[in-house]
């Protein structure tokens, strides 16, 4: 018996006609995969939309578009649109589909290994076009309590203060591009002191004097992140697309963490960050 020949009960009428908005796989995991210096190790989630006339999605031609990510060497991180684009040829009954690929970064940098940066894109795609993109970095810094140093500067004319770890991720939303997570990230790394996994007791100890000559608020860190991020791509963004910045901390002296999101549309932060050169000027 053919595969033409077997009745595709995806077909079939539900019991309830109801739309579905989002049916897929979600985090797919793929090989890892080598771009430049580094490698990713992607997971790729997939979804379309389903009439309410429809039993089910086909969820093997979604997984066979997701085979498409091997030409992620060639195409770069834009090719989730070509999946996107396949996923909409194949399921006839859908009007729209969403790709996002999350990858962990792991690079070899001065000795050492790195694990903890994470890259994310997504699309959402119908039959008339891109409708809008995602992009996200993050990663781990290593920030000084201003609080607690400005405190003990003046109790007891010493620098006492304490570190945190801060997971620190930037998003942007576009209308009309897809902003290159790996360009974001490194952005990102310009503005902040990472983590290190290799230090000898002199690169040790200047982590910590450059932590604490320049102490930062986990509010402070997303402000800076938000403007550089903007700042280095705002040659593919649009004065409405959004920006979204969040630190997580890890509080070293307190049981629970500390959480921060800054929200803004693109025109807003580059009229904050011009107009604060301004004052810097005069």
């Amino acid at each position: 018996m053919s595969e033409n020949s077997i009745f595709d009960v995806h077909y079939e009428k539900p019991l309830h006609s109801i739309d579905i908005s989002w049916a897929g796989i979600k985090k797919a995991r793929v090989p890892p995969i080598k771009l430049g210096d580094i490698w990713l190790v992607p997971e790729v989630s997939i979804y379309v939309d389903l009439p309410g006339a429809y039993r089910g999605v086909h969820v093997s031609r979604l997984y066979k578009a997701i085979l498409l990510v091997k030409r992620l060497p060639e195409e770069g991180l834009s090719v989730i649109e070509t999946i996107a684009t396949r996923v909409l040829s194949d399921n006839e009954y859908a009007e729209r589909a969403r790709v996002t690929l999350s990858a962990r970064v792991i690079s070899e940098e001065s000795s050492e290994f790195r694990g903890y940066r994470y890259i994310r894109v997504g699309v959402i795609l119908d039959k008339s076009g891109v409708r809008g993109y995602e992009s996200s970095a993050s990663t781990v810094a290593i920030t000084s309590c201003p609080c607690a140093l400005k405190v003990a500067e003046q109790l007891y004319s010493k620098p006492y203060t304490h570190t945190s770890k801060l997971r620190v991720t930037v998003t942007i939303k576009s209308k009309r591009s897809l902003i290159d997570s790996l360009r974001l990230l490194t952005a990102m790394s310009r503005v902040l002191s990472e983590l290190n996994n290799y230090l000898k007791r002199e690169q040790e100890a200047m982590l910590l004097r450059n932590s604490i000559e320049n102490p930062l608020f986990a509010e402070d860190v997303v402000r800076l992140l938000t403007v550089r991020a903007v700042r280095e791509c705002s040659d593919q963004l649009d004065p409405r697309d959004v920006i979204v910045a969040t630190a997580k901390s890890i509080e070293p002296l307190h049981e629970y963490g500390l959480y921060v999101v800054l929200k803004a549309t693109i025109g807003s932060v580059l009229d904050t960050a011009n107009a604060t050169s301004t004052r810097s000027e005069l």
